[in-house]
């Protein structure tokens, strides 16, 4: 055996799985018998084996790189493969080399050729085989067009053949890796990890579970969801080798990740220390920048936002040199969040504004390997107060189903947005909801009744009384739920009307209300300033749901009519102190419009011409408050009134 290459191949490709020692050591004498006998075929298929030995070994798989330079210099030497099958093959088994060196020249010359092969009338289960490795390059740049075309060209493979489990079991993993890492569809990528877990238990193959479980961590961590999370690594494991250490890097890697999201910072500090040692002895790049990220952002999170954001910029610097856009991007993104986190906003935009337009023109869906929505929400709030990549920001936030931090956000891409200060309309995702007919008229007086009472979560006992008065115990709480289920199909989101411990209210999350914005507003400690007045009343733009004459429409509408007086008339009162009369009379007159009966603003409107020299417009502004007060209340202006236009008119 030992004069015959060929037969050395075969056994060490046998031994791979099961002794990757006893087969390097075959492969290595197959090597030397194809170098004199220059068999192409053979140095090839001798190079490829070679490096899926040193990956199933699990230890330092560095050497990988030398028989991927190997390769390269048979490819460059005979200038081509010896046959196509050839080639199908070592794209199989080109895994190796993705995880030691995913910046390998030699990878992207097969990448950009690999398409063609799928094609090719070479075995089917080979072809899968390939694609099942290659993918894994634009997957983790997150390439969604290659990916997605690669995938693409490889379902039809699996029709009219048999597919032995294990090449079924890789498959369902790479589609559950897009699904979290390109479509950020997390329950579809659990789906198809238990489907491979399934194929497993029912072939009685057992050696994927560790990887098929830590993806499903991978993929719940990137959403954010602890529980699964949890479950995953509980079952991983389970399923560890001890003396696997890549399953036990990784293992402690999801684990950092855990105790991040819990604020556990401490605990996930040591692990994501201990893992980044870890990746870096195993020689695997891509995955010791993966953790070098969530290792910065604990930094960032425990104060230690230097040694954080170096972190960083040693990602970003392989980033690049990997052709990692989806990398560069999410550390552009913590980067932004480690300025704002130490109160600097203005220095968070440079990174926000550069992350978010490589997430753009690559259409990331993806956030984060280590989702934290409220921390995510804070940026995308910042880039739309800036008009930052606003329409990838406003479709992030819907995909992810985002809260808002603040009712002040009214360019937040809210699910549910209402109108009811001068008019009452409903839009759902910006789209006007068109009502009619009796059978809404209840769901909507409903929501109107919430609206009145604010963000205030209200006792279910006082909506019943209130809209059901003539009913009485279970038969107005059954009406209450009936209603509520409605609403809430009126509206095509359940989480946008809580209803906790018998107490309704508006989730200001999701639902956004002009006259709940105002009042808040109304209450901020910002309101002494020019700037928040005007943002303020330009909220206003009519009493709060003028006709309506229930008795919690009356209280809220004269409690919001009162806040909008005086504050109209203190930033009259401001302006006017500045001398600047035009924007004073713009500021009565808008208060006018609103609240035509309100003599003081007319006698505002009167001094502010007076001060211009428009003595003609003192006199039709007084002749305006006549006429309304006379049609609308048949009398005539206050003495107070009639005195201060005498004495401007004359003046």
């Amino acid at each position: 055996m030992r004069r015959v290459p060929w037969l050395l191949y075969w056994r060490g490709t046998s031994w791979i799985l099961f002794n990757p020692q006893e087969a390097r050591s075959s492969l290595e004498q197959a090597y030397a018998g194809f170098q004199a006998e220059k068999d192409k075929a053979g140095l090839f298929l001798v190079c490829a084996a070679m490096i899926d030995a040193y990956l199933y070994a699990e230890d330092n798989i560095k050497p990988i790189v030398a028989w991927g330079e190997r390769l390269q210099k048979l490819l460059s030497l005979y200038g081509d493969f010896p046959s196509i099958e050839v080639e199908v093959r070592v794209y199989g088994s080109l895994l190796g080399l993705i995880f030691s060196a995913p910046h390998h020249p030699l990878l992207q010359i097969l990448e950009a050729r690999f398409e063609s092969t799928l094609q090719s009338s070479v075995e089917p289960a080979l072809r899968i085989a390939a694609a099942c490795a290659i993918v894994f390059l634009p997957l983790w740049r997150g390439d969604a067009r290659k990916a997605r075309r690669i995938m693409d060209e490889t379902i039809p493979l699996f029709k009219g053949i048999s597919i032995s489990p294990l090449l079924r079991i890789l498959w369902c993993n790479i589609e559950g890796g897009y699904a979290w890492a390109i479509a950020a569809s997390a329950h579809i990528a659990e789906q198809k990890f238990h489907e491979a877990l399934q194929i497993a238990q029912e072939s009685n193959i057992s050696v994927l579970n560790a990887m098929l479980w830590t993806h499903g961590a991978y993929s719940a961590l990137s959403a954010g969801n602890l529980v699964t999370a949890e479950s995953c690594i509980e079952k991983l494991k389970l399923n560890i080798d001890a003396q696997r250490k890549h399953d036990l890097t990784e293992f402690r890697y999801l684990r950092a990740g855990i105790e991040f999201l819990r604020e556990d910072f401490s605990k996930a500090l040591d692990d994501a220390s201990a893992v980044l040692k870890s990746h870096e002895e195993m020689e695997r790049p891509f995955l010791r920048e993966i953790n070098r990220l969530g290792l910065a952002q604990i930094l960032i999170e425990i104060g230690d936002v230097e040694p954080g954001r170096s972190h960083l910029k040693q990602t970003v610097e392989y980033a690049k040199i990997m052709r990692n856009p989806m990398l560069e991007y999410q550390c552009l993104l913590i980067e932004a969040h480690s300025w704002i986190k130490q109160g600097n906003a203005d220095k968070a935009l440079v990174p926000l504004r550069e992350g978010l337009r490589i997430g753009r023109e690559n259409g990331f869906l993806l956030i984060n390997y280590w989702l934290r929505p409220k921390v995510m929400a804070h940026l995308f709030s910042l880039a739309l107060q800036f008009g930052i990549e606003s329409v990838f920001v406003r479709n992030l936030i819907r995909h992810w189903g985002m809260k808002a931090e603040s009712q002040a956000l009214e360019v937040w891409p809210w699910s549910v947005r209402i109108y009811t200060l001068g008019r009452f309309e409903v839009f759902l995702e910006d789209m006007p909801l068109h009502f009619s007919g009796k059978a809404q008229h209840k769901p909507l007086e409903l929501l109107k009744c919430l609206c009145a009472y604010g963000s205030l979560a209200v006792n279910q006992d006082r909506i019943t009384d209130a809209l059901w008065p003539d009913s009485g115990g279970n038969a107005a709480e059954q009406a209450l739920r009936t209603t509520l289920h409605r609403l809430r199909k009126l509206l095509r989101h359940e989480k946008a009307i809580r209803l906790e411990d018998k107490h309704l209210s508006l989730d200001p999350g999701y639902v956004w209300v002009d006259c709940m914005a105002f009042d808040r507003a109304i209450h901020h400690s910002g309101m002494a300033d020019r700037n928040s007045l005007q943002q303020a009343l330009s909220r206003y733009r009519g009493h709060f749901l003028e006709g309506e004459t229930a008795s919690w429409a009356l209280t809220f509408r004269e409690r919001l009519r009162a806040h909008y007086i005086k504050m109209s008339e203190r930033l009259g009162g401001m302006l006017e102190q500045d001398g600047g009369w035009p924007e004073a009379i713009d500021c009565y007159r808008r208060a006018v419009e609103i609240e035509p009966l309100a003599e003081n603003f007319y006698q505002h409107l009167m001094r502010c011409h007076a001060q211009l020299g428009q003595r003609a417009e003192v006199l039709s502004e007084y002749q305006r408050c006549r006429h309304q007060l006379l049609c609308r209340l048949g009398i005539s202006p206050s003495q107070e009134t009639q005195l201060l236009y005498q004495k401007l008119i004359n003046t």
